[in-house]
């Protein structure tokens, strides 16, 4: 390995720290949600409740550990796009069943299309009620990654890449507006990149990273999230650029830091808690309303936030043994191929 890249290599092991990163990544997706589906219900303006983005902080930081993880999955060589198509694939498909499930009657106006099955950069199909445009993003970024190993790059040229990728990313943003949740084939320029790319760049050099202090990381996290918040109606790209680094000091500080047994623990059911929340609201807020016809705002919407936390929590643990019996079924069958390791 060389000196300028100190890569962090998951093979053995578990960060739990980032397990509490991700329970509370996912917590703050669900109340984002809760908020906008009451005030919905209620006939209310959601952002007179919704000053903070708490959503879009969470997706933002599960996209981070999301690119800080595939630079500690580069070992696994060419079995690195298979591995990621298992874990992503069947817990979104399971959760689409289930949504179904829940949302079968006709005033939910559920329907099913190939394109988004496949997530596959197409228009959204809202009729889910599952978020599952993030899931593009992620295999977008999982094609390009499995590319650079297919490529055999070094882990320095991976490094220099990223930083030309970013470049294209703001170029491209000063010539046109991507829609966020529907980008098209703009997928790979779109501004949310940024977010894995940061994580990526800060797995392939944790090992030098880490050894940062924890003060001066607060500190830098707090100035770049708040410019970052300053930038954001100003330019999309240039805002992400300093959230970006914020949110890889918040990382840092979380897996040193934020090892809570708990958190760790929803951590792990966190999947599939993103993919069935908003159904579960769909569902549960007019039960509510009938049973409580002058039900308030937040009475309405913590109830609404609780039942959908509990259901989706149990889903996502659900989908968690599952993932783990589909891949330990799929390693006894496939054995390690020599030479599947990637240069350091």
């Amino acid at each position: 390995m060389s000196a300028s890249t100190a890569a962090i290599n998951l093979r053995h092991t578990r960060l739990g720290g980032l397990q509490s990163l991700r329970a509370i990544a996912a917590l703050a997706v669900c109340v984002q949600h809760a908020i906008y589906y009451a005030c919905v219900a209620l006939g209310l303006d959601y952002m007179h409740y919704l000053r903070i983005g708490m959503g879009g902080v969470g997706v933002n930081l599960f996209f981070v550990i999301s690119g800080f993880v595939m630079a500690g999955c580069l070992y696994q060589g060419r079995r690195f796009l298979w591995n990621r198509i298992e874990r992503i694939y069947p817990g979104y498909w399971l959760a689409v069943a289930a949504s179904a499930l829940l949302l079968m009657a006709p005033e939910h106006g559920w329907k099913l299309d190939l394109p988004s099955l496949l997530l596959m950069p197409a228009s959204l199909n809202n009729t889910y009620h599952i978020p599952y445009w993030t899931l593009a993003y992620e295999m977008g970024f999982y094609v390009l990654v499995a590319a650079l190993i297919a490529s055999r790059c070094t882990h320095q040229a991976m490094s220099r890449l990223c930083v030309v990728w970013l470049l294209a990313i703001a170029v491209v943003s000063r010539y046109t507006e991507i829609p966020i949740a529907e980008p098209g084939f703009w997928l790979w320029l779109a501004p949310h990149n940024v977010f894995f790319i940061t994580g990526f760049l800060l797995g392939l050099h944790y090992q030098h990273l880490e050894r940062l202090p924890s003060w001066p990381l607060g500190l830098l996290a707090v100035i770049c999230c708040t410019f970052g918040e300053v930038l954001y109606p100003i330019s999309r790209a240039a805002a992400f650029m300093l959230y970006g680094p914020g949110l890889a000091c918040v990382l840092i500080l979380g897996v040193r830091h934020l090892r809570v047994a708990w958190l760790e623990r929803i951590g792990d059911a966190s999947y599939g808690m993103y993919l069935l929340h908003a159904p579960v609201m769909v569902l549960s807020i007019p039960v509510l309303q009938g049973l409580l016809p002058n039900v308030s705002f937040y009475p309405l919407m913590l109830t609404c936030l609780l039942i959908a936390v509990l259901a989706s929590t149990l889903f996502g643990l659900v989908e968690f043994r599952m993932h783990r019996r589909i891949k330990s079924l799929t390693r006894a069958r496939r054995p390690v191929q020599a030479g599947s390791e990637l240069p350091r």
